[in-house]
């Protein structure tokens, strides 16, 4: 039995034999043909050992101690197959289907587009999954490609033309989508929550219980029961996140399509459930369209306390909105971030509001004057430009916020 000594020892000697046998070969390469005819006969591996190679062999010092051992062959025999060995390091022996021979393969390094093939087809054998929800939902957009896309595996493409052909449409100014579509989220990961917030509400106990809701009636139902402000933080705490924005954090969630958001929005039962879908729009939607959804609120005249910390301070929806869209701060925590182009935009239109909210108020008197169809009237356009008109309909589905469908003369 070979030491570790004695077996490196024995390893940088077979090395020194390869290097010897290498400058023997290239002396005698230019050397005439009569005198390759006379070199000896070629040796197992298709190695040509050279005539004075065995005579090297016995010229170097063998140690002491591997001598006689039974993994040391003869010179005559270790030196071909240790030079064909030695000599075949670089090449790769593969088995011919149905024979016992080998053959050698250069190996060959893969070309970049076929490693790009490979990884393509691997990442369309992987079958799409939604990262927000364990079960289907049918509001979230990645779930119903998924569920439909079982069925027919030809929904993606058909999916991605819809949203191609509605792309423009949706970028439309003054455009307010309405459907079962989802509502589109600019920022699916916080949801624009700050990071500290968004801690707290995740670590509270009462969220944790409404994370087994998974649906939107589900989570309308304890904002029924159990939301009575609309501050942050509940019970006079800066820690504790009120049961409104606990639901608000599980709706992000859930998400919600255009009709739900409405449904909040629109709620006659309880106003908190108004206040979550404003600011449902409020921290998912793009600042852009924030008037698009916000704007036709801000005349709301419904009333209702939204702290119970100040009882007795009572505001409208339409001045809630308002701050909603004026300010950065709520309460304790801060608001989405509006750019400034975004916001010199909204403030010229939330200017005349005042004077909006007191010409509503006194036409509220006068309403069976407009119940009457021809009535002449005079309506103020976005822009502050004044038209002439007759009264086509009196709009009274929300009571809170009447409208007067005219045709301009």
């Amino acid at each position: 039995m070979l030491r570790p000594g004695q077996l490196y020892k024995l390893k940088r000697f077979a090395l020194c034999i390869h290097h010897e046998a290498t400058n023997l070969r290239r002396k005698q390469a230019p050397e005439a043909p009569a005198q390759q005819a006379m070199s000896p006969p070629s040796l197992p591996g298709n190695q040509m050992a050279p005539s004075s190679f065995a005579a090297v062999l016995q010229n170097i010092a063998v140690p002491q101690a591997i001598v006689g051992h039974p993994m040391v062959l003869p010179a005559q025999q270790a030196a071909p197959n240790l030079t064909h060995a030695l000599d075949s390091r670089d090449m790769r022996m593969t088995r011919r289907p149905g024979s016992e021979s080998f053959k050698a393969e250069a190996l060959e390094p893969r070309n970049g587009d076929e490693r790009k093939e490979e990884k393509t087809q691997e990442e369309e054998s992987e079958p799409i999954r939604c990262h927000f929800h364990r079960k289907p939902q049918l509001n979230c957009k990645i779930c119903r490609r998924v569920y439909y896309s079982a069925v027919d595996p030809n929904f993606q493409k058909k999916d991605d033309k819809k949203a191609s052909d509605k792309k423009a449409d949706e970028e439309t100014p003054g455009v307010r989508m309405r459907g079962a579509e989802a509502f589109e989220i600019t920022n699916k990961q916080t949801y624009n929550f700050n990071s500290m917030l968004r801690d707290q509400i995740l670590k509270n106990t009462y969220f944790k219980t409404l994370v087994k809701i998974d649906t939107f009636e589900g989570i309308m139902d304890e904002m029924y029961q159990y939301v009575e402000t609309a501050e942050t933080y509940g019970g006079g705490s800066t820690t504790v996140p009120s049961s409104l924005f606990c639901c608000l954090y599980r709706l992000f969630t859930i998400g919600l399509s255009y009709d739900e958001l409405s449904l909040l929005c629109e709620s006659k039962d309880w106003p908190y459930i108004r206040c979550c879908g404003f600011l449902y729009i409020r921290f998912g939607c793009a600042p852009e369209k924030l008037w698009d959804f916000l704007g036709e609120y801000c005349v709301d005249d419904e009333e209702f306390e939204p702290s119970k910390s100040t009882p007795g301070f009572i505001v409208t929806v339409g001045e809630y909105v308002e701050s909603l869209l004026m300010d950065e701060r709520y309460y304790y925590s801060t608001l989405p971030r509006i750019p400034m182009g975004v916001k010199k935009k909204i403030e010229e239109k939330v200017a005349p509001l005042g004077q909006y909210r007191r010409r509503a108020a006194q036409n509220k008197s006068l309403l069976h004057l407009f119940k009457e169809q021809g009535t002449l009237v005079e309506a103020c356009r976005d822009k502050g430009a004044w038209v002439e008109g007759s009264v086509v309909q009196v709009i009274e589905s929300v009571s809170t916020r009447l409208s007067v469908r005219i045709k301009v003369t």
